[in-house]
């Protein structure tokens, strides 16, 4: 499957149906094969922005597992890779994951709400 078209990563403020804060959370990105630590850097109940080293392809299923503060429920996300961009010089890149389920959605929906 290839790459989303090249835009901005906040081009997509607009369209989307959730808000969004920006953040850095340190969270595990499960894939069908792997499993490896990454940033989310943005996030809302609907979904979030992750830095990782090599973005899995856009349609790609992962799962990520994070706590909003250190003393917090540990979170389970998983969704679809909905975007994704290399890195400049093949060092890491970013991704959009759109969440169909997410086992905390309020303490999300807090997060995000301290931010306004």
């Amino acid at each position: 499957m290839a790459d989303a078209p090249a835009a901005r990563w906040d081009d997509q403020r607009g369209t989307r149906s959730h808000p969004r804060r920006d953040t850095v959370l340190r969270c595990w990105l499960g894939e069908p094969d792997l499993q490896r630590f990454a940033r989310i850097t943005n996030i809302g109940p609907g979904g979030a922005r992750v830095i990782t080293a090599n973005p899995p392809p856009v349609g790609t299923r992962v799962e990520l597992r994070f706590r909003m503060r250190p003393d917090g429920p540990e979170i389970h996300a998983s969704g679809e890779v909905a975007w994704r961009r290399e890195g400049i010089g093949g060092r890491g890149g970013l991704m959009g994951v759109m969440f169909d389920v997410i086992s905390d959605t309020s303490e999300v929906t807090a997060f995000v709400g301290e931010a306004t």
